[in-house]
């Protein structure tokens, strides 16, 4: 076998290799390390090669929702030192995602992120009230999620204020 045909097999397979990986990254959760950072790098490739901001905010919508589910995950499964991490990336999601929308004036998108948010709120209030308050602190970084989309919703009302219809 020639040094050329060992080349090829070799970038075959290691691209055989990534190309699984990474399809199995998509379901990955924070707690396996190495599968949720190919995860984490698969999501930044891909939002960055949207350059439309419509584009950017349908897949921040995707993204929030795994970050929330992500959260229910970890607190399901007791990961309380996974608990901030989490809490950080959905609050920069949801962060971002208004940053979008309010740079770009993207008014038609206002009302259904705030009422996403809104959802949000609920399930988050949810997991709060039920996060044993014995066990330690993490419990305020889900308030804080809550908090930040507060926050991220009254921004949305500053910017476009009259603009739009709150359901």
């Amino acid at each position: 076998m020639t040094i050329t045909s060992k080349i090829k097999i070799g970038t075959i397979s290691g691209l055989s290799v990534l190309i699984i990986a990474m399809i199995f990254s998509d379901k990955a959760q924070p707690s396996s390390v190495e599968l949720y950072a190919l995860k984490r790098l698969q999501e930044k490739f891909f939002m960055a090669i949207k350059t439309n901001p419509r584009d950017k905010i349908d897949y921040y919508n995707i993204l929030l929702d795994k970050r929330l589910e992500e959260l229910k995950a970890i607190i399901k499964n007791r990961e309380s030192n996974l608990i901030l991490s989490s809490s950080l990336r959905y609050s920069t999601t949801a962060g971002l995602m208004t940053e979008i929308i309010r740079s770009n004036l993207l008014t038609d998108v206002v009302s259904p992120t705030k009422e996403k948010f809104k959802k949000h709120q609920e399930i988050l209030k949810n997991l709060d009230d039920s996060y044993p308050k014995d066990e330690g602190e993490e419990w305020k970084f889900i308030q804080d999620d809550y908090n930040y989309l507060s926050i991220y919703s009254q921004q949305l009302t500053d910017v476009f204020g009259n603009k739009i219809k709150d359901k």
